[in-house]
């Protein structure tokens, strides 16, 4: 995002925590909290821009800390996983099976565009498509917007505080909040021990 911020000529964002303070879904209303004006530049190629930039870096980020051993516990606990996301499904499926560890993974499922407006649609159809129960279901992002889309399909919801997005625990509710990956095993057994 900073790279096209200042290719803008706009003032950049200083650091994680500021950026984690704005980032929010839709997309369009987070480039307007970094400073973009879509009368001047249309949302559309400030898109095309960023994701040109996004796709040369990307393959260089690595993974959170503790991802691979938590995916790898889950699939030796006999947790089907599924990943539902925001990016273009072909962009997703050269970053997730890139890694070694993809084929734990049942489905990832993408949207059609680079727009990331929401992933709402998606996760409705793979709830419908399964076999899955959303009493036993559950979802694990790291921004408001995964909660909603966890809400949407009636599922339960973990967010993960140290992504993309600060979580505040008022603006949510009947989630569990955990600051590292590890810790989504303690609120998934309590689940399962409420049933």
């Amino acid at each position: 995002m900073n790279a096209i911020l200042s290719h803008n000529g706009l003032s950049t964002i200083p650091d994680k925590a500021s950026y984690r303070e704005i980032f929010c879904f839709p997309v369009e209303k987070y480039y307007l909290k970094a400073g973009f004006d879509f009368k001047v530049i249309p949302f559309d190629e400030l898109a095309h821009q960023f994701i040109t930039t996004y796709r040369e870096k990307s393959p260089k980020c690595g993974l959170m800390p503790q991802a691979e051993a938590v995916v790898q516990k889950l699939n030796e606990l006999d947790f089907r996983q599924t990943i539902i996301s925001a990016s273009r499904q072909d962009y997703l499926d050269s970053q997730v099976f890139s890694f070694p560890f993809s084929h734990y993974f049942e489905g990832v499922h993408g949207i059609s565009d680079i727009f990331a407006r929401t992933k709402v649609d998606i996760a409705r159809n793979w709830m419908a498509k399964s076999d899955e129960s959303p009493a036993t279901t559950v979802f694990i992002g790291d921004t408001l917007h995964d909660y909603e889309v966890a809400s949407a399909i009636g599922c339960h919801c973990i967010l993960y505080n140290n992504g993309h997005q600060r979580i505040d625990q008022t603006s949510i509710s009947q989630s569990g909040i955990v600051d590292s990956l590890e810790e989504i095993f303690g609120i998934i057994s309590a689940l399962q021990d409420n049933r």
